[in-house]
Order: structure tokens, then sequence, then C-alpha cells
């Protein structure tokens, strides 16, 4: 567990997902009609409230409300909903994490509405990706971690939801499957450098993400092989935080 000291520092810099939610809100006034009068109401107050316009009714041109070029009746209310859209961010407040950094850096503040957004994986689908990425050999405690992921009943499907339990957990699957295939690759046999590392991260990126890491994200795998890696002195042990930091980004166990 002591090798292990250094997981939730990398956990929490290798994932970052924030997605911003919108609605529509609907909102309407009362409006006095004749249908308002009672039986003891007079004859002047009828036609009184007859005469009266309600102040919500939004004219659309000369038209007015109903577009046949009369005045909108006052029993009608044509007001349109209103799209609630996310409020600005407190830029009183900053939240950074290890390393100083900016928790909220790159975070999407938008969205359009029923746009695409990441969905966990669910545990079926990411062991089997996560055996695919180590050659096909399953990480030795992939089988008995299986009881932390929440499961269908059989016959339904529940949404996956991430917890930090979920995320450590997969992480020190990627950790043990880390330590295993270190041992055997002729690039992990030495400590990390920036021409090892880079070419380590840059081949688990396309094995993880199916897709080439870009230069931020190359850079930053290299400096958690290279920098925060630095105080272990077991090699293998540096070349398992890597690998575990690529298999549990938001490219990894999600969809």
């Amino acid at each position: 567990m002591k090798r292990l000291s250094l997981s939730m520092t990398i956990l929490v810099s290798a994932f970052m997902w924030s997605a911003c939610s919108s609605g529509k809100k609907h909102a309407a006034k009362g409006i006095a009609t004749v249908n308002d009068a009672t039986e003891e109401d007079s004859e002047a107050d009828l036609e009184k409230k007859q005469g009266q316009k309600p102040d919500n009714i939004e004219k659309t041109g000369p038209t007015g409300a109903l577009g046949s070029g009369e005045e909108a009746d006052p029993g009608e209310s044509s007001t349109a909903p209103t799209i609630i859209a996310c409020s600005a961010l407190d830029t009183a407040r900053t939240y950074k994490g290890f390393g100083g950094v900016d928790l909220k850096a790159g975070r999407i503040e938008k969205m359009a509405p029923l746009g695409d957004r990441y969905r966990i994986k669910p545990f079926p689908a990411l062991s089997t990706e996560i055996t695919r990425v180590f050659n096909n050999v399953a990480p030795a405690s992939l089988a008995k971690s299986a009881p932390t992921f929440p499961t269908s009943a059989p016959r339904w499907f529940v949404e996956p939801i991430a917890s930090g339990i979920t995320l450590y957990t997969t992480y020190r699957i990627a950790y043990d499957g880390g330590l295993t295939i270190s041992g055997s690759h002729p690039d992990m046999r030495a400590a990390p450098t920036p021409e090892t590392a880079e070419k380590i991260c840059g081949e688990f990126m396309n094995l993880a993400w199916r897709r080439p890491g870009t230069p931020a994200e190359l850079e930053h795998c290299k400096n958690v092989a290279i920098m925060a890696t630095a105080a272990e002195t077991d090699v293998k042990v540096r070349w398992a935080h890597t690998i575990a930091s690529i298999l549990t980004s938001a490219d990894f166990i999600a969809y």
C-alpha cells in the first residue's frame, strides 16, 4: 500500500469530467377575463374587466400576438418558454489540485442540448478493454474487483456512474497490470527518460484510447513518469503509475 501513495495524486489530475446542463422554464401569469366575474360583480365592474389588457401578452409585429392583424384576446397567453442558461462561473474562487493545477482548466462550460457526452463504460466492457490493453492478459485484481462496480439486474440496464471508489479501483487494476507488463517490456527495464516516457505514453495511449495522444496529453503523461514518480526507487512502480494514469482518463473509462 505504501507504493500506492501516489495513486490518488495522479488519479485526480488524470480524470477531468464536467458538463453543464440546460433546461427550459415555462412562466405564466394570471389574466383577468370575463370568466373571472361573479354574479355579485356590478355591470360597471364587468365592463371594466372587459376593457383591461393583460400586460404579459407580447406582440409579434404589426399583426399582434395571434398574427391576425388584431390584438390578442385577453383570455389567451402567448408567453414563450425561456431557455435557462448556465450561470457564469464564480471568478472569486479557484480550485487547485495537486501540483497547483486549476481543476476548472479545460472544462467544458457550455454544451448544446442533447449533445454528445461521455458515458461511463459498464464493468463488463471496461474489463474487456483492460484485458485488451495488457496483451489479452487480465490483471490479477480484475476479477475480484467486479463487486465494486454497480451491476444491473437481468434484462435491465442501469446507466453506470463513476465514483471515487470505482475510479480508484480502476486505477488499482491498471497499476497491477502495469507492474506485470513492465517486467517484460524492453523499454521499461530502466528508469523513465524523456525519450522512453514519450514512447511508452504514445504506445499505451494508442492502445487504450484508439487514437494518438495530443502534444499536451503526451506532456502530462511524461510528467507523471519523470517528475510525479521521481521519489520511487522501483522502476516498475514508476511505469505502473504512468500506465494507470492513462487507463483512468475519461478517454478510456468512458465512450
